[in-house]
């Protein structure tokens, strides 16, 4: 919901719960000191001003750093929150979360401590953790077989079906055909796309029979669908 409030924040969150809607999608960085975060990008700079990268900035320092708004109401003193507040957030107000993990290469025990704060939080059967890195979701299949999980393409090329290391797929909504999305039905695999902002894509959308549709502007969305 960044359209209205800042992006990855627990008031976009709030807002999002307020709508009554079932998924969260939320983007996770790993912090020089281990801690798991939410932002969307590797660095702070396109919210706060301060061009300093996650990976290396401790969250101690992270969190000393405040996000810079222009949008209307209240959202002094918002900062980078943790992943444990997001996926609390999600338990008590009975939400599913999208983890996307981005993460730097160089991180160590990355998908590791991811896993560990979704099993902390008791949120393991209501997260999906997606990717556009395979390798991350091959590290975190082999880390828990059992955990839900998505690949992450901009393009639905090969035989989707045969990825062995996802359970569903996460596609670009320019490249879903009504064609690719039941064959994909057909196999079990859901079809979850993004990021869609205009009614006439989610009405194309609909009509393809996809799963979940991905948005920044939930009110409109939600709109179309039940129009």
């Amino acid at each position: 919901n960044n359209v209205t409030a800042p992006q990855n924040t627990m008031p976009a969150f709030d807002l999002v719960a307020s709508e009554n809607l079932e998924w969260i999608e939320t983007d996770v960085w790993q912090t020089s000191d281990g801690v798991i975060v939410r932002n969307h990008d590797a660095s702070i700079a396109r919210t706060t001003g301060d061009k300093l990268y996650i990976y290396n900035t401790t969250y101690e320092e992270l969190i000393k750093h405040e996000f810079s708004s222009s949008m209307p109401g209240n959202y002094e003193h918002v900062v980078v929150p943790t992943l444990e507040e997001v996926l609390t957030f999600a338990k008590e107000n009975n939400m599913h979360v999208q983890v996307e993990l981005k993460g730097d290469s160089n991180d160590i025990g990355f998908e590791e401590n991811v896993l560990n704060v979704i099993n902390r939080t008791g949120m393991h059967d209501n997260v999906m953790v997606i990717s556009q890195n395979a390798r991350r979701i091959m590290r975190v299949n082999d880390l828990d077989p059992a955990i839900t999980k998505a690949y992450c393409m901009f393009f639905a090329y090969g035989n989707l079906e045969d990825i062995e290391y996802t359970d569903n797929v996460s596609i670009e909504e320019s490249n879903v055909t009504p064609e690719l999305v039941h064959h994909l039905h057909e196999q079990g695999i859901l079809v979850f796309c993004w990021t869609v902002d205009l009614d006439d894509t989610v009405q194309y959308l609909v009509s393809c029979d996809v799963d979940v549709i991905g948005t920044d502007n939930p009110l409109l969305i939600s709109s179309a669908v039940t129009t």
